[in-house]
Parts: structure tokens; sequence; C-alpha cells
């Protein structure tokens, strides 16, 4: 087959390459704004499937340049306007996770920190000169004293 009657099997298959990757980066963007973490682990794994055929295609698409260069006008139009989507819903993608990745990090910094603060201190010498349990997270700094002789 010649780069011409390849171009509109290739065509085909990107516009469903793309369309499959949007639709993708369009449910995992819907879960993170709804807050259905239980749904990413699923998204994630068809997302880097999703991205791998992507991958092959642009691969596909550097290495047979002719093919691409093919394309008739009506194809080539609907693929930019495909690009056009994919690269918006990937942007948008991008900025829910990081948003996502974010608050995660300073729930954990908070859990993080709550966990320090019940930890029971070192023991420390109270007036009586008994040792206990302190229940603060940090000792207390000793006092420095200094002796001279003139005492």
């Amino acid at each position: 087959m010649n780069a011409d009657e390849q171009a509109t099997p290739r065509a085909t298959e990107a516009e469903a390459v793309i369309v499959r990757l949007a639709d993708v980066l369009l449910r995992e963007n819907a879960a993170l704004g709804d807050g259905r973490r239980d749904e990413l682990a699923g998204l994630t794994a068809e997302k880097i499937a999703a991205c791998r055929a992507y991958e092959a295609l642009l691969r596909s698409f550097a290495d047979n340049p002719d093919t691409l260069a093919a394309i008739d006008d009506d194809q080539r139009r609907r693929l930019r306007q495909l690009g056009d989507k994919l690269i918006s819903v990937a942007e948008d993608n991008a900025r829910r996770l990081e948003v996502a990745v974010a608050a995660h990090r300073r729930f954990m910094d908070t859990v993080a920190e709550a966990a320090r603060s019940l930890a029971p201190g070192p023991g420390i010498y109270s007036r009586n000169g008994s040792v206990g349990q302190g229940r603060t997270a940090r000792a207390v700094a000793p006092v420095a004293v200094s002796v001279n002789r003139s005492l």
C-alpha cells in the first residue's frame, strides 16, 4: 500500500485514538471534580493505555510522514479540531491533578502534624524528682546553670 492508500485508514485510526484519550481524560476530570477517588485507579490504567496508543500513533506518523501528508483536507480539519479539543481537555486534567495532589499533600501534612502532637514526649523529671512521661511532643529545653567558685 502506498501513502495515499494508507492515509484514510490511518486518519480514521488517529481520530479513534484521539477520541479515546479525550474521553478517558474527561471521565478522570469528572471523577476528580466530584471527589470520586475510587474510580481514579481504573481510569489511570485506562489513561496509560490510551496515552501509549496515542504515542504509537504519533511515532508512526513521524516514521511515515508521506502518510500524514496524503490525508485529505476534510480529515485534516477533523484531526486538527480533535487535537485542539484534546489539548484543552489535557490542560484541564493537568490543573485538576495538580490541585488534587496539593490537597492530598496538605491533608497528609496535617495528619502527620496531628500524630506528632499526640506522641508522648521524652521522660522528664518532675519537681519532686520522679520521672514521668511528658505529654508534650517536645521536651522543654533545660535551663542553663553556671556555677562559679564564689558561691
